[in-house]
């Protein structure tokens, strides 16, 4: 599409072109090690496997995510996987809430869209969410050619990226504004860009909702 940038309810960031309207988001500090706890209470576990990822553009994409999800009360801890396997294992929900989240690198047109996310039936919080770095990577590229050189460099498309698709795993589906949004253009780009792309207000009353229900719970499908 080389109008518009389309999310459909597996992916964000569709289309290879930027839309007419945009959002934004800072890349805060990164943390110091590759699998650390970003905060001390955890709502979510994330166990990413940054296959062909570098660790700092890892770090970033982490730290830009968590603190989106942040925002609507979601603390959220993550595990290099790669680096610590023991810590990664099956989880089922009992243990609390914990998705995957994996990279690949040219699967998109099969899908249309740079990430998507499996969100397991009957739960919250417990899914895959799968990003495409090669998709990123030319979407930012895109940005970069346009007249107005709208520059926002991938790890914060990434961690932009991440948590839509954690925001799926959490039971959202696509809305009107912010984040979820499934439609999104340059008004979008220029805020993630400069800290100010955040979920909507309905979005973060129902993570609250969300978060005080089990993890495995009967949840409407998208």
């Amino acid at each position: 599409m080389l109008t518009g940038l389309s999310l459909l309810s597996i992916g964000w960031l569709l289309g290879m072109a930027p839309a007419a309207n945009g959002a934004a988001v800072a890349p805060p500090p990164s943390p110091a090690a590759p699998a650390t706890a970003l905060v001390e209470r955890v709502d979510l576990d994330l166990l990413v496997y940054p296959t062909g990822v570098g660790a700092s553009t890892t770090r970033q994409m982490m730290t830009v995510g968590s603190e989106m999800l942040a925002r609507t009360g979601v603390r959220i801890a993550w595990t290099d996987c790669l680096a610590e396997p023991s810590a990664c294992g099956p989880r089922d929900g009992s243990a609390g809430r914990a998705a995957v989240v994996r990279f690949t690198t040219g699967a998109s047109w099969q899908r249309e869209g740079c990430g998507w996310a499996v969100r397991r039936p009957g739960s919250i919080g417990l899914g895959v969410v799968t990003l495409d770095m090669g998709c990123v990577s030319e979407f930012a590229m895109s940005l970069r050619n346009r007249s107005d050189r709208l520059v926002v460099e991938a790890p914060r498309l990434m961690g932009a990226l991440l948590a839509h698709e954690v925001g799926h795993i959490l039971g959202l589906h696509h809305g009107t504004n912010g984040v979820m949004r499934c439609t999104v253009g340059v008004t979008e780009w220029r805020a993630l860009a400069t800290g100010r792309l955040h979920f909507s207000d309905a979005d973060r009353r129902q993570i609250a909702a969300a978060l005080r229900e089990p993890a495995t719970v009967r949840a409407s499908t998208r």
